[in-house]
């Protein structure tokens, strides 16, 4: 767990840690956990729950 986010509060990737587009940007709807995932996390993931 990184922190917790507000309502409202939003969240981005930056795309100077990256090569590609933005990956993420997010405006929280309700109070939120926010968590820290590794690209290869990521991989394992997509890779393993195709419809998320």
């Amino acid at each position: 767990m990184v922190g917790y986010a507000k309502a409202g509060s939003g969240l981005g990737h930056p795309t100077r840690y990256s090569d590609g587009p933005r990956l993420v940007k997010t405006v929280y709807a309700e109070p939120s956990i926010i968590m820290e995932v590794s690209e290869t996390a990521l991989d394992r993931i997509a890779a393993d729950r195709s419809v998320i």
